[in-house]
């Protein structure tokens, strides 16, 4: 799979298959519409290609308002590979981007820039200065320059749509066993470790850190996680928050995994939150964290051999 960052130009000669939105976290009801889409490019000889935005465009309308990402970068690229996609173009939005009509949009990132055989939509999709271009406008587009529009209805799993928002509310709310029915897959951070500033090591606790790159919907707090290195999986505990005990204020993912030791800076891992075990503190000293860092290990090894006793 190709990542193409937007270009002013770009030939228009392959015919393609295009959908397009945020897809953030690429939850069932982005699955339904990408194999959709993978499936039609293949019968039809076409290649399948994902447009999106990098930053979230309501980060950049609302710039005080942080929206919690799904999925790290990395993890999301993952994920688009595996369901067989041939390309993905981000587009890069900007407050100048913000205010194209709907029109010029569709015709300098759709029309114009591909040769388009169809254009496959999510419910509701709008684009363009505050939101008014909408399937309406694709429709008399398509007829106009001679490609197939598809608008595809949400997915229903009982009686809730799938959505980002309520799978975002639900790791808010720690329910991470009702996640995978709308996600697809347990809820999990995927990034590289980067080095920290040792403080975990001096106090026996090494961590491994991730680089998250953007806001994430867990709250602070600290977890029971499984986490895999190496294409190994190992048991941990994860601290998410921003260690005020430290007087810090930048937020960080670091796990704590029980019977490792290696060296894994500038590897990859993925980290599954499993149970809050608390919230975030700050606590009077080094002695007292280590001696709260103790308890937290000893209640997820505990839960751990609760998991296996069952």
């Amino acid at each position: 799979m190709e990542v193409v960052n937007f270009r002013t130009h770009l030939a228009r000669e392959d015919p393609v298959i295009v959908t397009i939105g945020n897809f953030d976290g690429v939850h069932l009801g982005h699955q339904f519409i990408i194999r959709k889409m993978v499936k039609e490019a293949r019968q039809r000889q076409c290649s399948s290609i994902l447009v999106s935005f990098d930053p979230h465009p309501q980060e950049v309308v609302h710039p005080q308002r942080t929206v919690a990402k799904l999925c790290t970068p990395s993890l999301r690229n993952r994920i688009l590979k595996d369901l067989d996609l041939d390309a993905v173009h981000i587009i890069h939005f900007t407050s100048e981007f913000s205010q194209l009509s709907p029109e010029d949009f569709a015709l300098e990132f759709l029309i114009e820039r591909f040769n388009l055989v169809k254009l496959i939509i999510g419910h509701d999709f709008h684009f363009g200065r505050k939101r008014a271009g909408n399937a309406d406008l694709l429709q008399r587009f398509s007829q106009e320059y001679h490609f197939e529009l598809e608008e595809i209805s949400p997915v229903q799993i009982g009686n809730q749509t799938v959505s980002s928002t309520l799978i975002r509310q639900l790791i808010k709310e720690n329910r991470f066993d009702e996640i995978p029915q709308f996600l697809g897959r347990a809820y999990s951070l995927y990034s590289s470790i980067e080095r920290g500033d040792q403080r975990g090591r001096t106090i026996g606790f090494p961590t491994a850190n991730l680089r998250t790159q953007n806001s994430i919907p867990l709250e602070n707090g600290v977890y029971v996680s499984r986490a895999k290195v190496r294409n190994q999986i190992y048991q941990g505990v994860t601290n998410v928050g921003v260690r005020p005990t430290f007087g810090l204020n930048e937020q960080i993912v670091e796990t704590f995994l029980f019977d490792f030791s290696d060296d894994i800076y500038g590897e990859t891992m993925e980290v599954w939150p499993l149970k809050q075990l608390r919230k975030e503190k700050k606590f009077s000293g080094l002695n007292s964290l280590q001696e709260q860092i103790q308890k937290d290990t000893e209640s997820a090894q505990s839960f751990f051999q609760s998991q296996q006793a069952r």
